[in-house]
């Protein structure tokens, strides 16, 4: 489920970026060099936020017996769990990075401000949450080993 979610998130991503009239060249492709400046741009509040959402699912696995938390027959919840404390954060805060990196553009496009731009950075706080988790156990296998 984790690396489907994350995979769906780079996915999405990436056919919004390159269906989006602002980063359309006159020959009618997307101009490569407005579509890396985005993503780099967009870098920062992405994994900053996908930080957040791990912290939040970290901690509910940390207030769960070992038995749940480090059995592979739940692993499916915590990308579940990711997802919706992303689509709380974005919908409840109306927190929007997508589309409020698209206003910004040359062109400018406000095809993802409201709902639709929060469920997509909600998606991509998700997966990118999803593979944080990943990361951090596999530099430190102590946090999934129990301590007693």
């Amino acid at each position: 489920m984790k690396k489907v979610l994350f995979v769906a998130a780079v996915v999405v991503a990436l056919v919004v970026l390159l269906a989006t009239p602002a980063f359309a060249q006159d020959s009618g492709g997307p101009n490569i060099d407005v579509v890396v400046s985005f993503l780099v741009a967009a870098a920062i509040p992405l994994v900053a936020g996908s930080r957040g959402v791990t912290f939040l699912v970290d901690r509910v696995r940390d207030a769960l017996p070992d038995n749940i938390s480090d059995n592979p027959k739940y692993k499916i919840a915590w990308g579940a769990l990711a997802l919706a404390f992303s689509l709380v954060a974005t919908l409840g805060f109306g927190v929007n990075t997508i589309g409020d990196l698209l206003a910004q553009l040359p062109q400018g496009s406000d095809a993802l401000t409201g709902t639709a731009g929060e469920i997509i950075t909600a998606i991509v706080y998700a997966g990118l949450a999803s593979s944080w988790h990943d990361r951090d156990v596999a530099k430190n296998p102590a946090l999934t080993t129990p301590t007693a």
